[in-house]
C-alpha cells in the first residue's frame, strides 16, 4: 500500500506528462463527486486528445467498489474508507479531497443558518416553518446510507427526531446524492443534507446553511471550525495501468486541484492520507 501511495505521489506534478494517445476510462461510485469528476474528466480530455473519460451515474460507494473489482469501471469513487475484506480483494485506495457535509436549501430561501437545536425541532415536527412563515419541507436519507451515518456521528442529538421524521407520511427519502439534491431544489423551501461538492460540482440551485453560527466552507473545515465532512477516495483494482495512473496524477496536478477547489473541496496531498 505504501509503495502504491508513493508512486502516485510522484506522479502528482504540476503539469502531468502526456497520456497515451488514446484510451477509454470509466469512473463510477458515490454520487457525491460525480459532477466534479465530470469537470476534471473534461479538462483531462481537452489536454489529452483521443482519450475518453466516462463518468457513470451514481453506483454508491459500495457499488463502485464492487464495480472496480469486477472490472466494470477503471476507477471507483467512494466517500468511505475500504473495509478489511475489500482491501483483501486487492483494491488500492487513495484519499484525494474533503468537502463540507452541509444542510442545504434552495438558493432563494432567505434563511442563512440553523442551529442543532433548530434541527432537532424541525425533524421532530415541533417546528414546521421558516422565519418568513414558509413551510419547512425536510428530505431524508435512509439509515443504511453513509450520509445518514455521517450525520449521526457528528450530531447524535438528531437520532430520535430523524426517526420521527421518517415515520411521518409524505416525507421523501432520497436514495442517492442526486435524488436528494433534486428533492431539495424542487421543494419550497426544502431542507436536507448534501456534500458541498454536489452543490458546486453540479451547479445546483442550492446553498449551504451555516451550522451553529459556522459557515460550511472548505476554509472553516481546514481550520477545524466546521466539523461535518465527507472524505473522497479513488479506488483501483491492483496496480493501475498507465492511463489510470496518469488520470490520477491529473487529479492531483494544479489544473485538477483548481477544479477541486472551485467545487467545494479541501484538496489532500497525494500519498499523505491526511
Amino acid at each position: 500500500m505504501l509503495g502504491f501511495l508513493l508512486a502516485l505521489a510522484a506522479l502528482a506534478i504540476p503539469h502531468p506528462a502526456p497520456a497515451e494517445s488514446g484510451g477509454h476510462l470509466k469512473l463510477g461510485g458515490t454520487g457525491g463527486d460525480l459532477g466534479t469528476m465530470r469537470k476534471i474528466g473534461a479538462a483531462f480530455m481537452a489536454s489529452h486528445p483521443g482519450v475518453m473519460i466516462e463518468v457513470l451515474p451514481s453506483l454508491g460507494s459500495s457499488g463502485g467498489i464492487r464495480a472496480v473489482m469486477a472490472g466494470a469501471v477503471d476507477i471507483a469513487l467512494t466517500s468511505r474508507p475500504l473495509e478489511d475484506d475489500e482491501l483483501r480483494t486487492g483494491a488500492r485506495v487513495l484519499p484525494y479531497a474533503r468537502t463540507p457535509f452541509v444542510f442545504a436549501t434552495p438558493s432563494g430561501n432567505p434563511e442563512t443558518g440553523v442551529t442543532t437545536r433548530d434541527l432537532v425541532a424541525i425533524f421532530s415536527g415541533e417546528r414546521t416553518t421558516w422565519a418568513d412563515g414558509a413551510l419547512i419541507r425536510v428530505v431524508l436519507r435512509p439509515e443504511s446510507d453513509n450520509d445518514f451515518k455521517i450525520l449521526l456521528r457528528h450530531l447524535p442529538d438528531l437520532a430520535e427526531s430523524l426517526r420521527e421524521a421518517a415515520e411521518r407520511p409524505g416525507v421523501p427519502i432520497a436514495y442517492s446524492d442526486q435524488e436528494a439534491a433534486d428533492y431539495i431544489e424542487r421543494l419550497r423551501w426544502g431542507l436536507g443534507t448534501s456534500g458541498l461538492s454536489v452543490m458546486l460540482g453540479e451547479d445546483r440551485g442550492l446553498k449551504a446553511l451555516a451550522l451553529d453560527g459556522v459557515a460550511a466552507t472548505p476554509e472553516n473545515l481546514a481550520k477545524g471550525a466546521y466539523k461535518m465532512e465527507k472524505t473522497y477516495y479513488l479506488v483501483t483494482r491492483g496496480e493501475p495501468r498507465d492511463l489510470v495512473r496518469q488520470f490520477i496524477a491529473f487529479v492531483f496536478s494544479e489544473p485538477g486541484r483548481a477544479i477541486l477547489r472551485r467545487t467545494g473541496h479541501l484538496v489532500l496531498d497525494a500519498g499523505s492520507g491526511q
